[in-house]
């Protein structure tokens, strides 16, 4: 995005006043001022849920927060992996191989031992009760619904990250 690539232009710039003139300036120095400018992201958030990284995962969510990332395009990316994750479901019930349904929905190769932890992780109820969530996320995003988005993807996380609480059990916390 523009914003962005201000922000890395910005940080360039930065470097190059801060340091000698006569000294180079390093992709080092470069990068190093650039990653402390984008320390969260998305995908990153899912991938740490995915991994069942509860605590993880929600500070990399207030991070993206704090940093004004917007909450639809957080969103997006949990609903997209929640939405993965309740087809290979489904296509586990219709008696697929978790390997195969993976393949056929073009999980990549990298991807999946994350994703298939991920799914060994849930219940077919526990997946519904994500889409519920990424569903009331969206609506408090478009004000259809009363609420903070940013509290409905907390909760939306969690879930994703650590499954279903067993009943009668106390909640594990973030």
């Amino acid at each position: 995005t523009i914003q962005h690539n201000t922000t890395q232009y910005n940080t360039i710039q930065h470097n190059t006043t801060q340091h000698n003139t006569t000294q180079h300036i390093t992709v080092e120095t470069v990068l190093s001022g650039v990653l402390d400018n984008a320390r969260y992201n998305s995908f990153g958030l899912v991938d740490t849920a995915l991994n069942g990284d509860a605590r993880g995962a929600i500070r990399s969510l207030r991070g993206l927060e704090a940093e004004a990332t917007a909450a639809p395009a957080v969103l997006w990316a949990l609903s997209r992996e929640v939405s993965l994750l309740a087809q290979l479901d489904a296509d586990r019930r219709r008696g697929a191989s978790v390997d195969a349904a993976m393949q056929q929905r073009g999980v990549w190769r990298n991807r999946t031992g994350l994703v298939g932890n991920a799914l060994k992780r849930h219940t077919t109820a526990s997946l519904r009760q994500c889409q519920e969530l990424a569903f009331l996320s969206d609506a408090t995003v478009k004000g259809v619904e009363r609420g903070n988005p940013w509290e409905a993807l907390e909760q939306l996380v969690v879930l994703l990250a650590q499954g279903p609480q067993p009943p009668n059990s106390a909640a594990r916390r973030a």
